[in-house]
């Protein structure tokens, strides 16, 4: 929602609809135009979507590790490029660069799902 200039501000499992060819954000109550927050506004958005896809990518809740602060311990089993482990961790501690705005989908090109599959299979112990 970029190009419109708006947060979605509530992006979570529940308010994504997909048939795997189209996904839809819905939900929009708490959507705003970007603010002058407007950067830390998309900064929480991208973090939700990012929680979004590792949830999706492993079938887990990556929130549950959120909670229990092991995303170092998340982190350690999988197998995702060291510059996707450093973003997800600049993410979760909000220790970014506001000078510059990265998008998960940069990363997910990289990711190697036979490799998922097999984290899958470590997470699950």
């Amino acid at each position: 929602m970029r190009n419109q200039n708006i947060v979605h501000k509530d992006i979570h499992l529940g308010n994504i609809i997909t048939n795997l060819k189209d996904t839809k954000l819905i939900d929009l109550d708490e959507g705003d135009k970007i603010s002058n927050n407007g950067f830390y506004e998309q900064l929480r958005d991208i973090r939700n979507l990012l929680l979004v896809i590792l949830s999706v990518l492993y079938d887990i809740d990556i929130v549950d590790y959120l909670d229990k602060s092991q995303i170092e311990d998340f982190l350690s089993v999988i197998n995702l490029s060291h510059d996707f482990k450093e973003y997800i961790n600049d993410q979760y501690y909000c220790s970014f660069d506001i000078n510059k705005l990265i998008y998960p989908n940069i990363f997910l090109d990289s990711i190697d799902y036979e490799q998922v599959e097999y984290d899958k299979k470590k997470l699950s112990k």
